[in-house]
């Protein structure tokens, strides 16, 4: 229910998140894609998780990038295609 459409905004719930996420990329190796329902939601838990700490720590363990809307290119975030086929170039 914590992630439940109602409750997303509550700030325990998005720092919730951040935590578990700072957890699981200091025990990952290689990249972490977190995907977000709207570019809006996306943008108020970073600008949340910026206030918090919560970026600071996270980018210890894993650089942090935050695609702009309009601007994402499948191809250029994720190399591989679904059948794990490296593509030469973007």
């Amino acid at each position: 229910d914590g992630l439940s459409f109602g409750k997303r905004d509550a700030f325990d719930v998005v720092d919730e998140l951040g935590r578990l996420l700072i957890n699981a990329s200091a025990v990952t190796p290689g990249g972490v894609v977190v995907f977000f329902p709207s570019f809006k939601y996306a943008d108020d838990v970073y600008q949340r998780w910026v206030r918090t700490g919560a970026v600071g720590q996270l980018a210890k363990h894993k650089a942090v990038f935050e695609a702009e809307k309009g601007a994402f290119s499948y191809s250029h975030w994720f190399p591989y295609d679904p059948v794990g086929v490296v593509h030469a170039g973007p």
